[in-house]
């Protein structure tokens, strides 16, 4: 039985394998904090109080009360009008007496004038003093003045940004789940196992 050699070609194709890892994400969003503060409204007054003043120096004049300067002013007052009135008196009565065209005796005329006057002096009686004292009045004042109250509001974090955390991180891994080959090998084949799938080579190839 004759024996043939048969070459056997095995080939084997390389395979990627590839294996994800999904990232869970985690996402925190910070609430602003917020502060309010009422500030209430305030009530200002200015008040000046009714007050009245009285003036009593001219009852006091009245009454003999006189100040001192009122009562100088007064003595200086009388003194000038009396010696002004007895000068223009004398100077009547001289006048009279020159006037040497009057019948009679113009001395004795002078002397009973003198004495009537005299006799002649009115006494005014009444109520002392004669006058009320002046009063003035300030009636005051008040002025209410109002400060408008507000409500502020304070926020304390307005960056209102998000916070993301990736637990695990997302990963792709890539490996080579099948190598690759290629093996050339001879079998003998006897008798009638003998595959008629090619032309028998007499030639030895090196």
């Amino acid at each position: 039985m004759s024996t043939v050699s048969k070459i056997v070609i095995d080939q084997q194709y390389a395979a990627i394998g590839i294996r994800t890892t999904p990232a869970k994400m985690h996402i925190t969003m910070p609430s602003p904090t917020m502060r309010i503060r009422n500030e209430l409204p305030e009530m200002q007054i200015e008040r000046r109080p009714p007050s009245f003043e009285v003036n009593w120096q001219k009852v006091h004049d009245e009454s003999g009360l006189k100040g001192p300067i009122t009562l100088i002013k007064t003595i200086r007052d009388e003194v000038r009008e009396g010696v002004l009135g007895h000068i223009a008196d004398k100077v009547r009565e001289y006048d009279e007496i020159g006037d040497l065209t009057r019948p009679g005796n113009r001395v004795a005329e002078q002397c009973r004038a003198a004495s009537l006057r005299t006799a002649g002096t009115t006494i005014n009686l009444g109520s002392m003093p004669q006058s009320l004292p002046e009063m003035s009045w300030d009636r005051g004042s008040m002025h209410v003045s109002w400060s408008r109250g507000r409500v502020v509001v304070e926020w304390e974090d307005v960056s209102n940004r998000a916070e993301i955390e990736l637990d695990p991180p997302f990963s792709i891994e890539v490996y080579l789940r099948q190598k690759p080959f290629f093996r050339v090998t001879v079998e003998d084949v006897q008798g009638p196992q003998v595959d008629a799938a090619g032309n028998s080579v007499d030639q030895y190839v090196g």
